[in-house]
């Protein structure tokens, strides 16, 4: 999967993604099986991130959404690749990816 390589093109992929952040998270946060731990519904869990994204992301240019996915994304990498996740717990995890979104809030 191009998604966990190196090489991955954040800026096609966000061109692909268009306005909605909500493809790249159902994308993400499944991969570690973290919504099941702590027994979050996918919906709510998307209308979390609606919610932030419309809120905040479309009245601030610097706050967009390529940044956020970039950042999410390379978060993933480096837990990936760098073994990270035998170090963090599951909540460890959880909170920054939920703090990837939430950067510069």
């Amino acid at each position: 999967d191009e998604f966990d390589k190196w090489h991955f093109d954040i800026f096609e992929y966000c061109e692909i993604l268009g306005e909605s952040a909500s493809p790249f998270w159902i994308q993400i946060i499944p991969i570690d099986g973290l919504l099941e731990k702590f027994s979050i519904a996918d919906q709510n869990f998307v209308s979390l991130i609606n919610g932030i994204v419309n809120t905040t992301y479309e009245q601030n240019s610097y706050h967009n959404l390529t940044k956020i996915v970039e950042l999410t994304r390379n978060f993933h990498y480096f837990t990936k690749t760098g073994n990270f996740m035998k170090h963090f717990s599951d909540l460890n995890i959880m909170s920054a990816f939920l703090a990837c979104l939430l950067c510069d809030i």
